[in-house]
Order: C-alpha cells, then structure tokens, then sequence
C-alpha cells in the first residue's frame, strides 16, 4: 500500500466479509494481519461495532487490536498475525494431533470466551475458521478472531433478538436458528468443536436445512471410545436449552481439566486427527532413532534399515582444518574451512577443487575469536556471513548478560567471485545464524534473552533482510531452530529442526509467513532438503530420511571411527550426501550415494 504505515506481503485468507493479509509496520518490521472489509458486505456502523468490540479485548487467547488503516483501497483493521493459520486449516492438513494437545486446544478457546463474556460480548461466530494458531515449540495456542457478527448483552433486550448475518449452521445453539442469542450459545459452539477434534467428525451434518433441524430436534450420539469424563462434557455442552448447559466458559474449562488430569494420570497415547481415544493402546518406547517395528500407531509405513558399510563412503578430499560448511549448487560444491584467523572457501567439481579465497575474522576487544555462521545463495553465486558478539541467554536483571546481548553482530554479503569486495552491516545486537532464502534476500536470527515477563519462554527473533542490508520485517519464534534447510523445489521454504522435547520440526513460510508444525522421531544436528523430502541427522552419524510429509521412511547409522563427528552436510541431486567428518586435526569430506539404498517408491516422487 502506497503512502501507508504497512507493507502487505500477501494474502493468506478470506472471510465473510473481506480479506486477510499478512503484512509488516515499515517503521518497526513488526508482523501484522490487515483485515479489510468490504464496504458492501460490511457496511460503516458494523465495522465501528466491531472496532468497539476490539478495543475492549485484551487476552492471550483473543487476537489482539492494533489500529485501523484507512487507504484509498479500502479499511483495514490491523492485528495480531497468527503464523499457524486457522484451526481448520490445520484439521485439513491431516497433521498429526495428540490427544492432549486437541483438549489444549479447546482449553485456549474457553480461556479467551470468558473474557469475551466478561465484557458482555457474545461472539456468535466460533467455528475452527475463527480459530487461529501460533506455532510454539511444544504445541499449538490458539487465539479467537472475527467479531463481525457479535453481539454486546448489556442491554437485557438485545439478549432475545438478533438480526443480519447469523452464523455458521454448523456450530449454532438451537436458540440461535430464532434470533436468539446468550454466552451459553458461545458454549454450545465450543460443544461442537471439542466434539469434532475428539471424534474427527461434527455432531451433525448435511445441508444447512438438515443441520437446523438437527440441532433442533436430533439426539445426540457420542462415540463409545471416548473417556467417560469427557462423554459427560460433551452431553452437557450440546443441550438443547441453554439453561441445561454449562453456567460459564470457566465451569466448563474446569470439567475439561478434570479430563486432562486423569489422561496425564493415565499417560495416553498420542492419535491423529481423525482417530478417537483408545485406552488399549500402549506406548512405545522412544529412542532418538526407533526401530523398524517402532513405526507411527496409525500408520503402516515401514521404516528402513539402510545398511551403510564403510566401504559405501567415497572419500572426495581432505584438509588440515575444521570444515564447517558444505553447499551444493550447478557449480559444484563450495567447502568452507576455517580457522582462527580466516574463513577460506574451495570449489569442488567433478574432476578438480580449486581455491576461491579467504575472508579475515576480526578478533572481538577482548581478543576471542567469534562465531561465525555462513550461508551461500542457491545458485552459487554470493555469501553471507556473520560474525561478532553472542546472543546471552538468561535473565534479562542480569547486567552482565544485558550488557552481551547488546553486543553487536556484523554480516559480511558479497560475490563468491569477489570475495574481496564485501559489503559490512552492523547489526544493532548479538545474533546467531543467518540464510541465505533466495538470490536476494537473507534471514537472520538471534536468540533473545529468556526468564523475563516479556519473554518467559526461549524465543528466536527472525529478521528478513535483503543482499543490500536493508531490514524488512522480524518475527520472535518461540523456540531455537537447531539446524535449518532451504526447501529443494519451493526456496520460499525454510524446513527448521527446534530446540524441543519431544523433537519438533517446523516448515517456514516466509513470504507471506506460514508456519506448519511437523513432528519428529530424531533429534537433528544438521537437516538437507531432497526433492524427495528431507534428511536429518546427528553429528554422531546416526540420519533418517523423511518423506514430503515429514514421516520417517529410513533410517541408518554411518560407520565413523571412534572420535569422529560430522561437521557439515549437503544433498546433491538426485540422491548423493556429501559429508564433512572431523578427525583429530584431520578433515574428511565424503560422498554416499543414497540411491542404492533409499527405497525406489520414495526415490520417484
């Protein structure tokens, strides 16, 4: 937008009455979602009711009011953005959910309604479209959005009539098919979501006609396998009158802990999405890298044993320095070596490897040499590289930690053919890594300071920057990302391993920001992309190959002599791994040929 406070990166979704964008604060690089609203569809008098409700709402489980834009496309309202999308998004992308984390998810909901009563507002709308996620390093949380069609209750007449738009058929009271409306109407809707999460399907179904009269008249069923505890909840949610229902959003988050507490008790199991709770299920034993028989319970892909003898590693060449980056691109393979002093890059190709300079690595005031971190752009053609002070972790009353946390970063960008001629950015704090995300642009990310009010939990800022070390926007991630990779066939892909027990993956979005959240049976030092998929492993040489949709397909162990460790790792296409191992003072580089040993299903996607 032209002459605006806020840059729109793109579309990511569309409502009842106008779209959704995300977009960022020119002044501050801050991520936020622009709602516009048709002027047709949603005209003056409901967009100021809704603004009236917005200012009044302030709740980690509600999206929160930013400001309104007037431009001369439209209005837009400026919120919170949310990176995981919409609860239906993520019950349609068939990922895998525990049982917990679906409670969770219902809990977050209630959280947010009873502010919403609080403040005598009824929504009038809840559906898993409204629904929308963050993405955090054990799970999801999930905040309330859309109050176009809600309704204060302050006035005792307004409690009995409503008109206009009515709601989504699918998740209304009975009381709402006449106009009617109250907080246990709110209730109800929660009834129906928690229903379809715990069962994979809604209480009642078909056209809309059919829904009413379902909701009007029909019985409920609930599914046998669910616990007691919770057939107790649900019932009691879907009455037909809203006096039988539960008296508040708290009393009903309260029964729904109970279950919570004797699950946990119980150590459940975790299912999918469309699966139900079963109580016989046992839990397998988890391992860093399971077994063959170890497998996902509702599927039946067989993971792989890949038998890698050391006979199966080609060694490409050696050097009497750290190698600490390894990329592949049409040129061939830029190595990066380093020592205290430099950082030198080499070219491999098929029939030679050829030296293609060195950058200097300043000393720090105090004399220690820093940490560096490199990144080249996919094609070959530039580097980043950043170094300087370490982003401190800890308590933020803590002046000492402060005070190193302030300490600034400086990223070197320039061509692999000039490496001479670098451009210098000064970055205004300690960061930790940086990629290059495609032939402009680079992500750069610093660990911020945990244990405070602000940030309790461990959290990584991202920052979009491009070659010319101009800053866009910047994103706090909660979580470490341990080892990251550009996706093989959609650069716009960041496939990130994080910092989690249990292990996590989470494959970034970045324009506009989208983050999906991906399960993991490893724990990866260092993760290449695949047309295929991706492979992950540990510095040890322990690896699992992933397919597409993040599921473990094969699994090995290198042979590595007692001592060794993996330093750096890059995928050729179609299915070479080439591998840095550090031995002693000595450094290998190897290739494996994966295709021999990858099955052939996997290899053809």
């Amino acid at each position: 937008m032209k002459n605006s406070h806020y840059r729109i990166l793109g579309e990511v979704g569309q409502g009842q009455f106008g779209k959704v964008f995300c977009g960022y604060d020119r002044s501050t690089g801050q991520l936020l979602a622009l709602k516009s609203l048709d002027h047709l569809r949603f005209p003056t008098h409901n967009f100021l009711k809704e603004l009236a409700i917005l200012v009044r709402l302030n709740h980690p489980n509600i999206v929160s009011f930013r400001g309104v834009e007037y431009r001369d496309a439209g209005r837009y309202i400026v919120m919170d953005y949310c990176q995981g999308g919409t609860l239906r998004q993520l019950l349609e992308s068939k990922t895998e959910l525990s049982f917990l984390q679906k409670l969770g998810l219902v809990q977050d909901t209630l959280r947010g309604i009873e502010h919403i009563h609080q403040h005598q507002i009824v929504h009038c709308d809840l559906k898993p479209e409204n629904i929308l996620l963050d993405a955090t390093a054990q799970g999801w949380s999930a905040k309330i959005a859309d109050f176009g069609i809600a309704r204060f209750t302050g006035n005792p007449e307004a409690r009995n009539t409503s008109s206009g738009d009515t709601g989504s058929p699918a998740y209304m009271a009975p009381e709402r098919f006449y106009g009617r409306y109250s907080p246990a109407s709110d209730l109800y809707a929660v009834g129906v979501l928690l229903y379809e999460l715990v069962s994979g399907q809604r209480p009642f179904s078909g056209m809309p006609a059919d829904v009413m009269k379902a909701h009007l008249n029909q019985p409920l069923r609930i599914p046998k396998p669910l616990p007691t505890l919770l057939k107790v909840i649900i019932r009691k949610a879907l009455q037909k009158l809203p006096q039988h229902r539960y008296s508040s959003a708290t009393e009903m988050m309260l029964a729904l802990e109970a279950v919570i507490v004797s699950l946990r008790h119980a150590d459940p199991p975790s299912t999918g999405p469309q699966s139900t709770y079963s109580p016989q299920r046992q839990l397998l034993p988890k391992s860093a890298f399971p077994s063959a028989i170890a497998t996902d319970i509702n599927s039946s892909t067989f993971i792989r044993q890949l038998q890698i003898r050391s006979e199966h590693l080609q060694l490409s060449c050696e050097f009497d320095r750290v190698i600490c980056g390894l990329w592949s691109h049409p040129q061939g393979c830029t190595i990066a070596t380093q020592s205290p002093e430099e950082l030198t890059l080499w070219l491999k190709s098929q029939t030679e490897i050829q030296s293609l300079g060195t950058l200097p690595i300043p000393r720090d005031p105090s004399g220690k040499t820093p940490r560096v971190w490199v990144d080249i752009e996919p094609q070959g053609r530039w580097l980043a590289m950043l170094y300087g002070g370490n982003a401190a972790s800890g308590s933020r009353s803590d002046p000492a930690l402060l005070d190193s946390a302030l300490q600034p970063s400086f990223l070197k960008i320039c061509k692999l053919s000039h490496l001479s001629a670098a451009k210098s950015v000064a970055l205004e704090r300690a960061a930790d890594r940086v990629w290059v995300v495609s032939s402009r642009h680079l992500l750069v990310a610093r660990t911020l300071i945990s244990g405070s009010l602000e940030f309790p939990n461990q959290f990584q800022r991202l920052e979009f920057w491009n070659r010319r070390g101009h800053f866009y926007w910047a994103y706090d991630l909660e979580g470490v990302i341990k080892a990251a990779t550009l996706g093989s066939t959609a650069r716009n892909y960041l496939f990130a391993a994080i910092e989690a027990e249990p292990s996590m993956g989470m494959l970034i979005q970045l324009s506009p920001l989208k983050i999906k959240r991906i399960p993991l049976d490893v724990c990866a030092d260092w993760v290449c992309a695949a047309r295929w998929g991706y492979i992950l492993g540990d510095r040890s040489g322990s690896f699992a190959c992933l397919n597409r949709r993040g599921r473990t397909v094969a699994q090995a162990q290198l042979p590595l002599e007692a001592g060794c460790e993996i330093t750096a790792v890059a995928f050729e296409e179609p299915a070479t791994l080439a591998i840095a191992v550090q031995c002693d003072r000595k450094a290998f580089m190897y290739r494996l040929d994966l295709g021999v040993h990858l099955p052939r299903a996997l290899m053809n996607l």
